[in-house]
């Protein structure tokens, strides 16, 4: 008898075409990941030209040196030096007492003064303001310049033009509103406005404390000094921290707190990606994976740890004279740190995170492997399910 040909299946015939086609998927399509990977970075300048628009530097002991080296405002650069806060200023309120043995003085009670309580004469000026030019006016002793002056030469002064006029005339001079020994603080405080300088000494806590504080923690704060034609930027942390920040205020600095919360963004094959805070004053690279979890064991690269920063030109050396440049005039730069051997956790203790750094570790290549693997069980199990399909309309 002979055979007929039987008809070809088309489950039998399925299985063949999805594997060529998950061939052609795996050369042509994009493994899903969540960034680039070690070889889409492009070479450290120790290799190639670094005239390019992205630049790439393999963080070292030397590359941890110069960042460090790099000049940050410091409240300690502004002087250790006390300032002279008993000066006498324009538009100060000074209250002035002129004494007289006796009451037959120019200022006796016959001349419209008053009487001392051991029989002398006293003349009482309770409200003289410094006009614009500096100046007071005093009876009988007229017109004194006393700006730049202390309380005490104020009185000496007073009392010289009163020679030959009063009998042994004695001043007391005394500030009883004082505008121009003081310091300005506004922004994020409690209670903005002027705060008075005594001659003990105020310093930048002194005066964050009279105003109430400020209005949110101190590592979420900048604070600004202004002094003259210098303007320094903090964080108020580094304040507390710090007792050489804890600068010494001059009469008419300007001190302004911002609320401006700083933080690091992790991304990639860390356990925890995410937005971290920068809750100290200092934070360095190590404490900030830490906090994000580690690297995750199956997924991490120890050796692909990259730091995306815009970096100062100084601190680059000759690598910014090539380098692309922002129109403030940084870098646009990558720090990779190699935690694959032991001296990347000192270069990760030693590197020093900034605001707005973000830090991305790269997948190891076994990662995508394992994800074409996990794709061929994906479609192998669909390939024998068609085949039982197969078997069964056979």
């Amino acid at each position: 008898m002979m055979s007929l040909p039987t008809k070809p299946s088309l489950f039998g015939a399925l299985p063949t075409a999805l594997l060529m086609g998950l061939t052609l998927c795996i050369g042509g399509c994009a493994i899903p990941r969540a960034g680039p990977g070690p070889g889409d970075f492009p070479e450290s300048p120790e290799k190639t030209e670094p005239a390019i628009p992205l630049s790439i530097v393999r963080a070292d002991r030397q590359i941890i040196e110069k960042l460090k080296a790099v000049s940050v405002d410091t409240l300690s650069s502004l002087g250790a030096d006390k300032p002279v806060s008993d000066t006498i200023g324009i538009g100060d309120v000074l209250a002035i007492q002129i004494y007289e043995p006796g009451s037959n003085g120019l200022f006796g009670a016959g001349a419209g003064g008053g009487s001392g309580s051991s029989g002398s004469s006293v003349g009482q000026f309770p409200r003289l303001v410094l006009n614009r030019d500096g100046e007071i006016t005093v009876p009988f002793a007229g017109s004194l310049k006393v700006v730049g002056m202390t309380p005490t030469e104020v009185q000496k002064e007073i009392e010289k033009n009163l020679q030959g006029k009063a009998i042994q005339p004695q001043a007391v001079v005394s500030v009883v509103q004082n505008v121009f020994n003081t310091v300005t603080i506004g922004g994020d405080i409690k209670l903005p406005g002027r705060a008075p300088l005594s001659l003990a000494g105020e310093r930048v806590r002194d005066v964050i404390n009279l105003a109430g504080g400020p209005m949110h923690e101190p590592q979420d704060v900048l604070l600004q000094l202004t002094r003259g034609d210098q303007t320094k930027t903090v964080q108020l942390q580094s304040v507390i921290d710090s007792m050489e920040e804890n600068a010494y205020v001059f009469p008419g600095d300007q001190i302004q707190l911002t609320y401006r919360p700083r933080s690091v963004t992790v991304f990639g094959a860390a356990l925890r990606p995410s937005e971290i805070p920068l809750q100290q004053a200092s934070v360095n690279l190590a404490q900030t994976l830490a906090r994000a979890g580690g690297l995750s064991d199956d997924k991490a690269d120890p050796s692909a740890v990259f730091v995306f920063r815009f970096e100062n030109a100084d601190a680059l050396g000759a690598l910014a004279d090539t380098a692309a440049r922002m129109p403030n005039g940084t870098v646009p730069i990558i720090y990779q740190v190699d935690l694959s051997e032991p001296q990347g956790f000192f270069i990760a203790k030693g590197m020093e995170m900034r605001d707005g750094d973000m830090l991305y570790v790269s997948n190891t290549r076994s990662v995508n492997a394992a994800k074409i693997g996990s794709l061929i069980r994906q479609f192998t199990g669909v390939v024998f399910d068609l085949r039982g399909a197969s078997s069964l309309g056979n």
